[in-house]
């Protein structure tokens, strides 16, 4: 499989193709700027995972790396009340206010 640079993976990803030996992708979910996201089941742990391929180039570099920083302080807080509390009201927030944080950034199938 051929990963040229500044392209994405997803033309070159199928369901039912395995990655890395042991991720069978089983639908694409949604896609971003620098990323798509994919369905896939882990064949070792028998567990369902979201498995996000970003675009090879490299000025994605710094946000795939910001992004992994976020994802890092979710797993370590997202059972804690005060997250939950947080996480909630954010999601509360009116969509026409325009200090609202955009959601339209993403494309979720």
């Amino acid at each position: 499989m051929q990963y040229m640079s500044g392209k994405y993976l997803l033309n070159l990803i199928f369901c039912s193709e395995i990655l890395d030996s042991r991720y069978v992708i089983l639908k694409k979910l949604g896609w971003g700027h620098f990323s798509t996201v994919w369905l896939a089941f882990n064949l070792s742990d028998k567990r369902i995972y979201a498995l996000k391929i970003l675009k090879s180039h490299k000025k994605y570099l710094d946000s795939a790396f910001d992004e992994e920083g976020i994802c890092k302080i979710i797993a370590d807080n997202y059972q804690a009340s005060a997250w939950s509390k947080s996480v909630k009201h954010y999601l509360r927030l009116n969509p026409a206010d325009p200090f609202t944080p955009s959601r339209e950034h993403t494309h979720c199938l």
